[in-house]
């Protein structure tokens, strides 16, 4: 149904006059059509365009070719939609495109300036809009002064714009109060989680109510005084696609001239820094978290800086080496001074192994004493770092924590003291047990009694096992309260590994044990600690292996190493079990082994022996498989 308006437009007495008016446009205010009501003969001149073809169709299918899809498109909308809610006019910048001379046949540069003004009904409402294009190519090129300053100024605009729409940060440019988008870039758009189309034909205070109350006194501010605006990590409540957020953004509002003189040209500047600013309050957290742990649990740290000789210990570090000075920690006078005679050489060369790239991941995980130069004080510590190189696989940075553990060491050693005595106690009535049955084997030489001797045969592999498993914890209680020591020797490896796989076989007949032995096995070594090893890794494979199945003893040399494996047809152990196997008192849980005896012990004191003589020992199995137990040893020089 056409309204009053639009007859009168559409009028033949009108539209007789409107022809021979300016090269304008009456286009009817019904967005997003824009439908063209009257022409006037000159701008029919100049868009090279028949009356015929515009009349009563919506603008952009009038002029395809000028008003294309995209963002183009929506900026032409938004200056029509403009006009309407401000009812005012509307200037589109200057603009030029090249238009075929028909005297010349050649295409020519033209210039054109647009006008949008608005037409109101009796109740205020933007009813129509008369659009107003004027051809200003002769005025541009009156002078070459003026020629070359409208080449500057359009210059300068497309630099200004093309600027805004590549910065990587929202920028945006806003113009006159209240304060319309004249250029706006996709990281604006996204920052403030409005539509595009708002943005540009919506003031920016319709478009972002929840802003005004905040920036508009600043937006004038900023106008009164020609200062520019900055803030840092400032916390802004946006709106951003329908739901309330807060955001900290890094923002400068500045005021800049435009090409008419206006003073109410802001350029707004803005980078969303949430992501920093969370990761920063994170981090803040875990700091405090860290400091409230450190304090609960009394953990010292200490942080050894090598490029600039700088050792840094905290206030509990320095209580746990007895430091009562306040100046420098110094690593010769504080530290190893400080360390006690009987841990130094130990943790020196753990330290040393570590500076050489040598610790498994560059960590280091050591228990030691501490003395106080002050009254003597004994303090046991754990110290747990990690070392940090640079690009040249040169030492650079040594962190890491020290605990105090001289209550868990005074309970272990009171364990220990009891175990040892306990252990004792037992080795006194086994001893007598075996001499009672060496008489017994006496009495019985040359009797047929062989159930007798079956017996005698069975409570000697009793005593045998109980006389080892009492010396393991013997040797774990001296291992643990510092007493056990080595005693060294040169010795032939070949001869040992004989004499105990004879010893071995008088004793089993369920498996067949094999020795592959080697030429050159002479070590400098404690012979009982090493024949402890061998014994426990070929029983285990005994233990652990069906009956009638062979067992393969191996040495050989390797470099400066000899090496020694033992290896069963067992039913292996899984990869998760291998990582904890070496642990003590770790024993594997599966139904196959419940009915086999053993405290867990055996290899954790193997592989304690083993480190003690600068050695490595490690296993290779699949379940169901089989294993293969392998230590290594530095040979006699």
């Amino acid at each position: 149904m056409t309204d009053h308006t639009d007859e009168f437009y559409q009028n033949a007495q009108f539209q007789r006059f409107f022809q021979k008016s300016a090269n304008s446009l009456i286009i009817k205010a019904n967005p997003p059509h824009f439908t063209i009501l009257a022409v006037s003969d000159q701008f029919l001149k100049i868009s090279k365009r028949q009356r015929a073809d515009i009349l009563g169709k919506d603008l952009f299918s009038a002029f395809p070719d000028r008003l294309i899809e995209g963002r183009e498109r929506e900026m032409v909308i938004a200056t029509f939609e403009k006009t309407i809610a401000t009812k005012a006019g509307v200037e589109w910048p200057n603009y030029g495109y090249e238009v075929l001379n028909e005297q010349t046949g050649q295409l020519e540069m033209q210039y054109w300036s647009s006008l949008q003004e608005p037409l109101l009904d009796e109740t205020g409402q933007v009813t129509h809009i008369i659009n107003t294009t004027l051809n200003i190519t002769e005025a541009i090129a009156n002078t070459a002064e003026a020629k070359t300053a409208m080449q500057r100024l359009v210059a300068s605009e497309a630099n200004i714009r093309r600027m805004v729409k590549e910065a990587p940060v929202g920028m945006c440019i806003l113009k006159g109060d209240p304060p319309f988008v004249e250029e706006i870039n996709d990281y604006h758009v996204r920052l403030t989680g409005k539509p595009y189309h708002d943005l540009i034909s919506k003031s920016y205070w319709e478009v972002n109510p929840e802003l005004e109350a905040v920036y508009k006194p600043i937006f004038e501010e900023v106008f009164r005084t020609g200062e520019a605006y900055h803030a840092k990590g400032r916390a802004v409540n946006l709106i951003r696609n329908g739901r309330e957020e807060t955001v900290y953004i890094d923002f400068v509002f500045h005021l800049m001239p435009d090409y008419d003189d206006s003073k109410k040209v802001i350029l707004i500047i803005a980078n969303d820094v949430t992501d920093q600013f969370q990761g920063h309050k994170n981090l803040e957290n875990a700091f405090e978290q860290l400091r409230l742990s450190k304090q609960a649990a009394q953990l010292g740290t200490f942080d050894m800086d090598m490029s600039n000789h700088e050792l840094i210990w905290d206030e509990r570090t320095r209580i746990l080496f007895g430091i009562d000075h306040s100046g420098p920690v110094e690593y010769e006078a504080d530290f190893v001074r400080n360390l006690h005679e009987d841990d130094r050489e130990r943790v020196l060369k753990i330290i040393a192994q570590l500076m050489r790239h040598q610790m498994p991941d560059d960590r280091y995980d050591v228990e030691y004493r501490t003395v106080s130069p002050k009254d003597g004080t004994i303090r046991w510590v754990r110290a747990i770092g990690k070392l940090y190189f640079d690009d040249a696989e040169r030492p650079l940075r040594f962190i890491g924590s020290v605990l105090d553990i001289t209550g868990q060491k005074m309970d272990e050693e009171r364990k220990n003291d009891f175990i040892g005595m306990v252990s004792h106690e037992l080795k006194t009535p086994l001893t007598s047990m075996l001499a009672y049955q060496q008489i017994l084997r006496k009495k019985l030489k040359g009797s047929t009694d062989e159930f007798t001797q079956l017996a005698l045969d069975k409570s000697n592999q009793q005593i045998r096992k109980m006389t080892s498993m009492i010396n393991g914890f013997l040797n774990i209680s001296n291992l643990e309260s510092g007493k056990i020591k080595l005693k060294k020797e040169t010795f032939d490896l070949r001869m040992l590994l004989e004499e105990l796989i004879e010893d071995f076989r008088m004793f089993t007949n369920t498996h067949e044990i094999m020795l592959h032995t080697c030429e050159h096995a002479r070590l400098y070594a404690d012979r009982e600690k090493i024949s402890s090893v061998i014994s426990n890794l070929i029983s285990n494979a005994i233990k652990y292996s069906p009956h009638g199945r062979m067992i393969e003893v191996s040495c050989r040399s390797i470099g400066a190493n000899i090496q020694v494996s033992i290896k069963d047809e067992g039913m292996g152990i899984k990869e998760e079990d291998q990582k904890r196997l070496f642990e003590r008192f770790y024993r594997i849980s599966t139904s196959h082994r419940e009915n086999i005896s053993g405290f867990g012990i055996g290899l954790y004191l193997s592989k304690e022996i083993v480190e003690r003589h600068a050695g490595k020992i490690w296993v290779e199995s699949a379940s169901g498989k089989g294993s293969t137990f392998t230590f290594s040893l530095p040979a006699a020089d």
